[in-house]
């Protein structure tokens, strides 16, 4: 619709000499649609169809006017998009975990829900913070957005996979190799990018430290479920914050004062903190059966099982007393 409108525009014809001189004289409304289609039986089959007028003109700036530029990430459509993809990611890996307990899970289904929650980072990765590593500069409304969003967004993207794997794979490693799955099918993206002459964006942040941090931290016992978030959320943060903040320092089109690194700190490790909570089970967890006391345990016959027979004793004295015994019970004279 663009390339239409500049074509028009370029030709300068004048509407009183010309009929065609702009391209509502060349294209007009026309709501009734007809189509023929060959019948099975032979001959033609007619549809017809009344689609009645709609405002607005076909690649007009409606949308724009009512929602603002869309050329991002960040648009409602973009965002609505993501969110979908997010859900049907998030159910898959859902359906796999009730269907296959870990006790009965191959090796097989374990990596591919691994690979799941790194193509769920990597999504998320894309939507979040894909406009900042473009290079030839950002857009004036990517350019308006404070600096330290890059590297929380980026983080919390990248954090997603990693707090959700040890709930879901019963590995020793599993929040690492999430993030190194993620890391890959980033580079694989830039990689295809690349072979297909499109723009090569910047390599993503590293958040591989911050998985291991996880990994680490979860493989504790805490009394408190409190103090197990607020660590989880603390070691996230702190690798995380060694590798991405210099990383972002260093982009040439983000400016990143010293209150914006504290921001991005401190909003990493509030993201960090309700992603641990939120990746827990809402319900709590089944406390085990209380062993019962021994008192009841050793009631006899148990109240299920019959009443066992009696056994009766009987004493007799065949044997004859020995002499002493005789001489003893004898009256005396």
């Amino acid at each position: 619709m663009c390339i239409r409108d500049r074509c028009y525009a370029e030709l300068g014809r004048d509407p009183a000499s010309h009929p065609c001189a702009d391209w509502r004289d060349a294209f007009f409304d026309a709501p009734l649609v007809g189509m023929v289609d060959a019948a099975e039986s032979g001959g033609w089959v007619r549809w017809a169809s009344y689609f009645p007028p709609a405002p607005g003109l076909p690649g007009d700036a409606l949308w724009h006017a009512i929602f603002g530029v869309d050329l991002t990430a960040w648009s409602p459509p973009h965002l609505l998009i993501a969110a979908m993809m997010f859900v049907v990611f998030f159910a898959t890996i859902n359906l796999l975990a009730v269907a296959n307990p870990p006790t009965q899970r191959g090796i097989g289904t374990q990596f591919w829900m691994v690979a799941l929650l790194g193509l769920l980072c990597a999504m998320i990765y894309l939507t979040a913070v894909i406009e900042w590593e473009f290079p030839g500069g950002t857009s004036p409304v990517v350019a308006a957005r404070p600096g330290w969003l890059y590297p929380t967004l980026a983080g919390t993207a990248m954090m997603i996979g990693p707090m959700l794997a040890p709930r879901i794979v019963p590995w020793r490693w599993a929040a690492p190799l999430t993030s190194v799955v993620a890391y890959l099918f980033r580079l694989s993206i830039a990689a295809w990018l690349s072979l297909t002459g499109n723009l090569l964006p910047f390599l993503p942040v590293v958040s591989l430290l911050g998985a291991v941090a996880i990994d680490l931290v979860d493989g504790a016992r805490y009394l408190n479920p409190w103090v197990r978030r607020l660590a989880l959320a603390v070691a996230y943060t702190a690798g995380h914050s060694i590798l991405a903040l210099p990383y972002a320092a260093q982009q040439p089109y983000l400016s990143l004062p010293a209150p914006d690194f504290v921001r991005a700190v401190l909003s990493m490790k509030a993201a960090a903190f309700s992603i641990a909570r939120a990746a827990e089970p809402p319900w709590p967890r089944p406390a085990r059966p209380t062993r019962r006391p021994l008192r009841a345990h050793r009631r006899w016959p148990p109240p299920s099982s019959p009443t066992p027979p009696r056994r009766t004793i009987r004493v007799t004295h065949d044997r004859p007393d020995p002499p002493a015994r005789r001489a003893f019970l004898a009256p005396s004279a």
